[in-house]
This record gives C-alpha cells, structure tokens and sequence, in this order.
C-alpha cells in the first residue's frame, strides 16, 4: 500500500501526459489514431487492428537480426525498473505486461524505420505503403503520449551484436579487448555499425520529440505554480 505513497515522476521520468488544460483544447491532436506505442494507449479499442502487425514486424525483426528472443526478454525484463520510471504516470501494468509492450513496440519501430530507409517492402506490406496510412504513422509516432524511445537504441545494440556474440569474437582472435568489461566492446561495435550503414539516416525524429516533451514539461511546472 505504502508503495503508491512514492511520487511516480523522478529523475529519470522523461515522458509526460499532455497537460489535461492543453489537451482540453483539441484532444484530437495529443491521441494515436493508428497505432498505440508504449503504455499510455495501448488498451484504447480503436488501435487494436495494428497490434497484429505490429507483431508480424517483431517477429521479422528477430529473423533480420538473427536475435534470441530470450535474451531480448531477460534485458527487458532487467531494465524494466528503469523503463517504468521514465514515464511520469504510475503505470497499471504488471511486469510481464509492460516488457511486451516495450519489445514488440520498440521492435516494431525499429523493422519499420528499416524498412522505410533501405526501401525494402515485402509483399505483406502493402498495408503500410497506402499513403494517408503511412502519412498518420509518421504522425502518430511523434505524439508526445506515444513514446518508448529511451528503449529503442538499447534494443537495436543487443539485436545485431550481444555480449555473447562479442565474447566469441574474442576467443577466435577476431577481436582484441582493450576496453576490459564485454558491455563496452558491444557498444563500440554496434556504435561503429550505425554510424556506418546509417550515416544519412536523418535524426529529426528524436529531436522534435524532444523538443516537444521539454515544451509539455515546462507547462506541467508552470500549472502547478499557478494552482500552488
């Protein structure tokens, strides 16, 4: 009981709810019409027909990269304390429920954005490629209620190389270890990799997100100085 005595928003808390007198003026512009992404909306009925897509692209996203999907489920599951506390609501979720939900969101994002980048549709995807679908993704992945973005960038390094993967290297002389500890290794690597393949790919996205949580954290501060 004691335990929803603890203040939800902590230092780490870095997505927020559109303050309720802003979304009063136009609740249209802060709710997902397409697609739920994170915990905020993704009971709301009217998003459910994507959920099965979006696990179609989680699942090709383990065969892209050839992932363990139980190594995946342990990460999450030992970084979900943390990924909890990053969103400024208490979250009426259970454990296993919220992991889901960061995985095959985050996963979703990630095979998406590939795809869109490298240009590389399947026949299946006929169903993203309709033009005013494709135009309220784009849209709702940049609403500040739809977030998971602290999770994708952890994801996508243990997708394409895992601490696993790198301890091989170095056993077979592939890799010298100069950096003492596997975790570092991994991140050199996989930092390496992005910044390779991905040297144009445009990083707009999370700016504006960002821009726009700091603008809604700013009115949140703001309505509770006036009300105090």
């Amino acid at each position: 009981m004691l335990e929803r005595a603890k203040s939800p928003i902590t230092g780490d808390c870095c997505i927020n709810r559109v303050p309720f007198d802003i979304r009063l003026l136009n609740q249209d512009a802060y709710t997902p019409k397409v697609v739920s992404i994170g915990p905020f909306h993704h009971h709301n009925p009217t998003l459910q027909n994507m959920e099965r897509h979006k696990l179609i692209y989680f699942n090709k996203f383990l065969e892209l990269g050839d992932v363990n999907l139980e190594s995946l489920v342990i990460h999450v599951k030992e970084a979900e304390p943390n990924f909890r506390r990053s969103y400024a609501d208490t979250l009426d979720l259970t454990k296993e429920e919220l992991v889901k939900i960061i995985l095959v969101d985050s996963c979703f994002i990630i095979e998406l954005f590939w795809r869109f980048y490298y240009n590389e549709w399947l026949e299946g995807d006929v169903f993203f490629l309709t033009h005013w679908l494709t135009t309220k993704i784009r849209l709702n992945l940049l609403l500040i209620e739809n977030q998971l973005f602290f999770a994708l960038e952890n994801l996508f390094n243990r997708a394409f190389i895992s601490d696993s993967d790198v301890d091989a290297l170095i056993q077979n002389d592939v890799l010298v270890n100069w950096l003492d500890d596997t975790d570092s290794v991994t991140n050199v690597y996989n930092g390496l990799w992005k910044n390779i393949t991905h040297l144009n790919f445009s990083s707009h996205y999370i700016h504006l997100y960002l821009d726009t949580n700091a603008f809604c954290s700013v009115c949140i501060l703001c309505m509770y100085s006036v009300r105090s």
